[in-house]
């Protein structure tokens, strides 16, 4: 193939490599750019039909330089001719030319020359030029390179996670890849384009690719017109607007003259935004927009980019915070209020998970004025959340040497979750054991000599927000076991509307919410006892028995706390009603809103184990069967030890996702153990 583009045979030499393939090495007389010499060869590969797994070298177009110390890197190494195997010990012999016949370097403009000539090889179709008539969006791949997001619209779907921004700025990814390890790009700029740099990732290796270029061929095999097709069933392009006006001012709902009573800009423009089913989880259902909350939600939607779950789910755990220590209900001997911890979920920061909090923050402080000192952010130690809540302290002469919290609520509004998740993983960080023993409403101690402190009576709540990635990295194996993990909501939120002016959250509608919220709260924090009305304990009794026993994998693992948080739920709608009664409304209610949360985690997690190493394991038997050494040797290069090895096959076992068996080898010593799927 190289000799019928033109490359003398003579200038090129084939080889043993030493193991089980062969190497085609071509010569220049003079010095070539890299990118030229691996662009020639790119194209040998391509036209020959090889796989794109063959890999090509150079690698690199310039070597890297170490910033202090000035040494040169060597970047990817490749075998030499007659060199020695360093696996198999096996001499990379010369095949071609045979014995006797010279190496006749190839002149590098003739080389160059071929690369010009056939440059259109291997490429992407290039998208068709854009009717000047047209705006922005005119056609599909146009529309989605400009509004689509490189991470959750492109690179994440396809199992694409970053690894961080290096000097320059430019965000680096990687994926995994079979057994070939992690492949890796770079992508210049936040809507720059994309450079691959591993040549079995499925894209073209070192060229600037585009957002629609890359979604083609990692979701539709490189078919652009199926490509285009599919965004065009989206809404991108000009035939079938994405975005659609679906109200003018800052009214909720065509049924209410909001515009006017709340004062808003008459002119406010607010659209909704239509989004691939596959990208989010199930939407919540319809149960959980119940009495009060649902009308706080209507209320706000105006005022936000978030979607309703996230402004539903906050302004439960807000309110059920709110409330109080003072309504609660027993379960056995176990006393639960309507204390929640919740984290909202964006796959990137345009999720806008925040946004619909602080109308909340204002609604429920106009409501209550104390509760503003109660929010809490950036706790950095367990120590200090106990502080927060303290009681007060006595010394042994039975003077009050400190007078401790006035008011035992404390929400902790965690903007970045992932803030909280790294105090917990720090090593002799108490933070995780407090958080767990404030859900489960145990005594809170601080026993330090210079300043002990101990909370018996408080009531906390968790509001956190945190995107996929952070979540997924943050949140530990020992946190997922220990039982911090199944002690949160997790609720995925997506941005469903852009708002370009919101208005002031300020109007009739607003402090008639607040006035209402006010007497609810100070009804709802008289209440003690809660119980189940006759209705509502049956279809509780229904739903508990249905649940499973046991479910495997980090989903199991971060669910199984169902029956706590469905009941804690349940309260704060009742709670709402300023009810002691748990009636069937609040308990359906409760079970769409779980059933979302329970969802999200799916989304989130997938069929993560928790543990690195068997998660890595999993995803490498997803491939086919693999021996107990080859799993050492080829996907962890024995970086781990047997004991590590062993525990996650052990926890693959527990769960029932793998099965280990002896392959009989006859004449070849101890019978190697073979892990596959089940």
């Amino acid at each position: 193939m190289a000799v019928s583009l033109g490359v003398p045979a003579e200038g090129m030499m084939i080889t043993f490599s030493g193991a089980k393939g062969h190497h085609l090495h071509v010569f220049s007389q003079d010095w070539l750019p890299a990118r030229t010499m691996r662009r020639l060869l790119e194209i040998v590969r391509e036209l020959a039909g090889l796989p794109e797994d063959v890999e090509v070298f150079p690698k690199q177009d310039v070597l890297e330089v170490h910033p202090q110390t000035g040494e040169i890197g060597l970047g990817n190494l490749v075998k030499l001719p007659l060199a020695r195997h360093p696996e198999t010990s096996k001499i990379a012999e010369i095949l071609d030319p045979p014995p006797g016949r010279q190496v006749v370097p190839v002149p590098a403009a003739l080389l160059e020359q071929i690369v010009a000539g056939h440059s259109d090889v291997g490429q992407p179709p290039a998208a068709e030029p854009r009717s000047a008539t047209e705006g922005s969006g005119g056609r599909p791949g146009d529309d989605f390179n400009e509004r689509a997001d490189w991470a959750s619209d492109v690179l994440e779907p396809a199992g694409w996670e970053r690894t961080g921004r290096d000097s320059r700025g430019d965000l680096w990814l990687r994926n995994r890849g079979g057994r070939k390890g992690w492949h890796s790009a770079r992508l210049y700029a936040p809507d720059g384009p994309l450079f691959c740099w591993s040549p079995n990732a499925g894209l073209p290796v070192r060229k600037g690719l585009s957002k629609f270029n890359v979604y083609a061929l990692l979701q539709h095999d490189g078919d652009f017109s199926a490509a285009a097709a599919e965004l065009k069933r989206q809404g991108y392009g000009a035939q079938i607007p994405r975005l659609s006006l679906v109200t003018k001012g800052a009214a909720p709902s065509a049924d209410h003259d909001r515009e006017s009573k709340n004062g808003a800009q008459s002119d406010v423009q607010i659209v909704t935004i239509t989004r691939s089913a596959a990208g989010v989880p199930e939407p919540l259902g319809e149960d959980a927009f119940y009495g009060l909350p649902s009308l706080v939600c209507d209320l706000v939607r105006p005022f936000a980019e978030s979607d309703k779950v996230a402004i539903l789910s906050q302004f439960l755990a807000a309110y059920g915070v709110a409330v109080g220590i003072r309504p609660h209900f027993f379960v056995g001997a176990t006393r639960h209020t309507p204390a929640l911890f919740l984290t909202i979920i964006g796959r990137t920061s345009r999720a806008r998970k925040g946004t619909s909090w602080d109308p909340l923050e204002a609604l429920l402080t106009r409501a209550d004025p104390s509760f503003k000192d109660r929010i809490f952010d950036g706790v950095g130690s367990g120590e200090a959340l106990t502080h927060l809540v303290r009681d007060p302290r006595i010394d042994k002469n039975g003077e009050v040497v400190d007078e401790g919290a006035r008011d035992k609520r404390l929400l902790l509004q965690a903007g970045e979750l992932a803030q909280i998740l790294v105090t917990v993983n720090r090593e002799g960080s108490t933070m995780s054991s407090t958080l767990r023993n404030a859900f489960d409403g145990r005594p809170l101690r601080n026993l330090v000599k210079t300043n002990p402190a101990e909370s018996t009576v408080y009531h906390l709540g968790l509001i956190g927000q945190s995107t996929v990635t952070e979540l997924r990295n943050k949140l530990t194996e020992e946190q997922v076991r220990n039982g911090l993990g199944n002690r949160i909501l997790y609720v995925f939120s997506h941005r469903d509307q852009r708002i370009a002016r919101p208005p002031a959250f300020e109007g009739a509608y607003v402090d008639e919410m607040v006035e209402i919220l006010r007497q609810r709260l100070r009804e709802a924090s008289a209440i003690r006892t809660m119980r189940w009305s006759a209705e509502a304990a049956s279809l509780w009794d229904g739903w508990y028995l249905k649940l499973p026993d046991d479910t495997p994998g980090t989903i199991g693992a971060l669910t199984d706390r169902a029956e706590a948080h469905v009941l804690r739920i349940a309260m704060v709608y009742a709670l709402t009603d300023a009810s002691a009664t748990i009636g069937v409304e609040h308990l359906k209610a409760a079970l769409a809103l779980w059933d979302y949360c329970r969802r999200s985690a799916g989304h989130i997690f997938g069929g993560a184990t928790g543990d690195a190493i068997a998660d890595r394991i999993l995803t490498e038997l997803s491939f086919g069967p693999v021996t107990r050494r080859e799993i050492w040797e080829d996907v962890f290069q024995r970086n781990v030890t047997a004991a590590q090895l062993e525990k996650a096959a052990r926890i693959l076992e527990s769960d029932g996702r793998i099965i280990r068996e002896c392959v009989k080898t006859p004449g070849r010593g101890r019978d190697p153990e073979r892990w596959r799927l089940l």
